[in-house]
């Protein structure tokens, strides 16, 4: 779904009211009426993400969550590139909203599974050799999760003298 927060107004596409619950008719687009469909604990995410556009320039990348017209809660992921006028001041941002609910169910499940069967999964960033662990890997290794980089060479390491001490053949 496409929003466009201007100073002001905004413009949002169908897609974007389509998953608030609402039609263009119903509610004017504004980051008020986008707010008052954030539940309370997320707001501060959305009004520091419009405070950093303003005040820095900052492009915009948060998730948040919602509850709909009715009354579904989602986890909307918004991300957007600022644009600025001759003056380098911020005069819109022009970006995407969209409905993560289902990845983020996705992703707890597979925490869950990857827990009760202890399997990890990892993604190696070949460029930067960085590798990223989830966190069952860690654990697996003796690690608490995100408790260090994880690089290939220390990924090494952990060869089978390190699993022999983790009882693992």
């Amino acid at each position: 779904a496409l929003r466009q927060m201007n100073v002001p107004p905004d413009e949002w596409s169908d897609e974007a009211y389509q998953i608030l619950g609402i039609n263009s008719e119903e509610l004017t687009a504004s980051t008020i009426t986008f707010l008052s469909f954030v539940i309370e604990e997320d707001k501060d995410i959305v009004l520091k993400a419009k405070e950093n556009v303003l005040k820095y320039g900052d492009d915009v990348n948060y998730k948040c969550r919602i509850v709909s017209k009715d009354s579904k809660e989602k986890v909307l992921h918004s991300q957007g590139k600022t644009y600025f006028d001759e003056k380098n001041n911020p005069v819109k941002v022009v970006g995407t909203t969209q409905d993560i609910t289902k990845l983020m169910i996705i992703e707890a499940r597979l925490r869950d599974a990857q827990r009760i069967a202890n399997i990890g999964n990892w993604d190696w960033d070949l460029v930067n050799d960085k590798l990223w662990f989830s966190d069952q890997n860690y654990l697996i290794l003796g690690l608490k999760p995100n408790e260090v980089e994880v690089t290939f060479d220390l990924f090494l390491t952990f060869g089978p003298s390190k699993y022999k001490l983790l009882n693992i053949r």
